[in-house]
């Protein structure tokens, strides 16, 4: 099935243990017997990895955590099984349809297919605050990172895909 080649091209990704400390800087005093607790990084951040290929990902994280991707990348025809005879909206209409079987039943993935320049412009996103991660990772849409982990860590995704020979910068 060709639209199972597209899941094997879609993600990389890998859990992080996320962990939160508790700070016991010892002047606490006597009234305030409650640990202090480091605060959580909030910062909004847009990290952005593209490779040779013209695939594009977009993560944005509050922290160190990944709350949605938007993967971009592009197939030929071929490779979907689709003719030139057929005119762009049949086949922006094959692709969709296609593509909403394979992913219509995953909260929080949305998945759409475009044609640009006699090729077809395949655009995933997963919204990571709605979406199950036991669903995404039996879809094999997410690689079961360790037991602990509690979210997607950005540093990490961020290692993963430049070591895997992607350009990405942080903004």
């Amino acid at each position: 099935m060709r639209i199972l080649k597209i899941l094997t091209i879609i993600l990389m990704l890998s859990g992080c243990m996320r962990i939160d400390e508790v700070i016991d800087t010892g002047n606490q005093s006597s009234s305030s017997k409650e640990p202090e607790i480091q605060k959580e990084d909030i910062t909004k951040k847009t990290l952005v990895c593209t490779s040779e290929s013209e695939e594009t990902i977009t993560f944005d994280a509050k922290g160190d955590e990944i709350t949605n991707m938007t993967q971009t990348f592009y197939m030929t025809f071929d490779s979907l099984g689709i003719t030139e005879d057929m005119d762009a909206s049949q086949m922006e209409q094959i692709i969709n349809d296609s593509l909403s079987q394979t992913y219509s039943d995953i909260e929080g993935v949305s998945v759409s297919g475009t044609v640009e320049d006699n090729r077809v412009k395949v655009t995933v996103n997963i919204d990571y605050e709605t979406a199950d991660m036991d669903v995404l990772i039996e879809k094999g849409l997410l690689k079961e990172g360790e037991m602990e982990n509690q979210y997607i860590s950005l540093k990490e995704t961020q290692n993963d895909y430049t070591d895997n020979g992607y350009a990405c910068s942080l903004d």
